[in-house]
């Protein structure tokens, strides 16, 4: 899903991971019909290409809804995604700037949390019958 028209997007940061965290939101992004997005450092580690960078030194994005998974919240970031409509974060430990640039904050293992959210979210956006 391209990240400036997807109404969704699942938003990565070191905290995930690595790979093995990034193929599981992937996933999950594909079965919302979501867009991926990731930090800087996300980028620069190698874990996803550099279009998916959001932030001041990426691209700045508008979608309905954003979670920023395992992100630390720093100002860079928060600047690409300041048009959303609602940010949820979900961190164990959020740093007060996640807090900041969050509308809710889930506190938790996120393998644990975005399971239950996304099933949640996927009957939302399923067309009805």
């Amino acid at each position: 899903q391209d990240l400036e028209t997807a109404e969704i997007v699942l938003g990565v940061g070191m905290a995930i991971g690595g790979q093995d965290g990034i193929a599981r939101i992937r996933g999950w992004a594909e079965r919302l019909g979501a867009g991926l997005a990731a930090s800087r450092r996300v980028v620069d580690a190698g874990w996803l290409p550099r279009q998916h960078q959001v932030g001041l030194t990426g691209r700045g994005i508008a979608p309905r809804l954003y979670l920023a998974v395992g992100m630390n919240g720093n100002a860079y970031h928060a600047a690409g995604v300041r048009r959303a409509g609602w940010i949820t974060a979900v961190n164990p430990s959020p740093s007060p700037a996640l807090a900041a640039m969050s509308d809710e904050v889930l506190r938790g293992d996120w393998q644990v949390l975005l399971p239950p959210l996304v099933e949640a979210l996927e009957e939302a956006v399923r067309p009805a019958r």
